[in-house]
């Protein structure tokens, strides 16, 4: 099963976002373990416990005020999940 990470500041996207991941795992018969919505990097960071490939993360690359903070966060998630399947 998917464990499904969303990182987006602006609360208005993260409801469209979840939203449509819902519905999208819904249509296709699909079935996740949890989906979960942060606003800050280290949040998510935080709340990654395991690894492998069946982790899907949506990263917004402009949080604003920690623009440099999310790229530094993408080199701490290929350091610590070997299969990464990232979408910006």
């Amino acid at each position: 099963m998917l464990n499904i990470f969303v990182l987006e500041d602006d609360f208005f996207q993260q409801t469209r976002i979840e939203t449509a991941i819902k519905k999208c795992m819904v249509d296709n018969n699909l079935k996740y373990r949890y989906l979960e919505v942060f606003g800050k990097p280290q949040q998510l960071l935080e709340a990654i416990k395991e690894t492998g490939n069946h982790q899907f993360f949506f990263l917004d690359i402009e949080i604003k005020g920690e623009e440099k903070k999310v790229w530094r966060l993408h080199v701490k998630f290929v350091k610590r999940i070997r299969v990464l399947q990232l979408y910006l």
